[in-house]
């Protein structure tokens, strides 16, 4: 994944749901209408591995069912997008696509 600006787009059984996140360096930040995300990330042979805090800001709804959330989410990666999955509190599974914005 090239450092940049990404949306993303994210599924759980709850729910779906889109932000944005930049990517930059190993580091992921980011948010939406009423959460934001922070972590990192790594990147080997075309697997990408991220640890992301999840916490919302403004009351109301999340696919995670939760207010906030540590994210351990893994997949694969191309230059410009990535497809990622892992779980969220509880056990909730969860998908998320990234797409470089040019």
């Amino acid at each position: 994944m090239q450092n940049g600006l990404y949306i993303v787009r994210f599924e759980t059984p709850l729910g779906q749901g889109s932000g944005v996140v930049v990517i930059r360096d190993g580091s992921i930040g980011g948010g939406d209408t009423g959460t934001y995300y922070r972590g990192t990330y790594r990147i080997e042979n075309e697997r990408v591995t991220a640890m992301i805090e999840v916490r919302r800001y403004q009351p109301g709804w999340s696919v995670l069912g939760s207010e906030t959330a540590t994210l351990d989410i893994s997949g694969s990666t191309t230059r410009s997008s990535a497809i990622l999955e892992g779980r969220g509190p509880g056990g909730i599974p969860l998908k998320c696509n990234l797409t470089f914005i040019p």
